[in-house]
């Protein structure tokens, strides 16, 4: 009995890589790819999974078409399909999908920007806490004038935006904004 448990976490563990590898290699759809997973945890229609993609903030830049997500995940083993109650098929986030959204999320990657950046911990900080109200890259800008850690290394505004976008900490909705997870973060 031990064994098939061990064998069943191994196989869990090895399913679970899969996905992250697949995350790991598109790290400019890392975000939405995420996000996916998460609203799959629930079995959606491919007509509600198309709708959910396409009202991502981070779509409006995004090189691959909802379709080609969604394919990803599929191959990757992170999203499976499964029968159909209604006439169109259903999706849902297979096991290992949902243990890399909670392996992999945005209040992990933040934590893990602060700690690889301890020098900007409190700018980073700052910046999540200003776009609470969304501001510009202008206002930002003007923000940050004045601090020194920043006037000393010549970083520009544009390293803690794509830092923090990257991190899944703002995202851009006609003026950069903190999202759920950056709210989150800081509170």
């Amino acid at each position: 009995m031990c064994v098939t448990g061990t064998s069943d976490l191994q196989d869990l563990e090895r399913a679970t890589t899969k996905v992250l590898q697949r995350i790991s290699v598109e790290p400019a759809d890392k975000i939405v790819l995420h996000k996916v997973l998460t609203f799959c945890e629930t079995a959606r229609s491919y007509s509600q999974i198309w709708h959910e993609i396409r009202s991502f903030p981070e779509m409006t830049t995004a090189l691959q078409p909802p379709q080609v997500l969604l394919k990803w995940l599929v191959q990757s083993g992170g999203i499976e399909q499964i029968a159909a109650e209604e006439q169109e098929p259903a999706w849902r986030t297979t096991p290992a999908g949902r243990n890399v959204v909670r392996i992999e999320n945005p209040s992990n990657w933040l934590a893990q920007l602060l700690a690889r950046e301890p020098i900007y911990k409190e700018i980073h900080l700052q910046v999540l806490q200003a776009c609470v109200a969304p501001k510009t890259k202008g206002e930002i800008e003007s923000m940050l004038r004045g601090i020194r850690v920043v006037d000393n290394s010549k970083v520009h505004a544009s390293f803690f935006i794509e830092a923090l976008e990257r991190a899944g900490g703002l995202e851009w909705d006609e003026k950069w904004r903190t999202t759920q997870a950056g709210k989150n973060f800081i509170h």
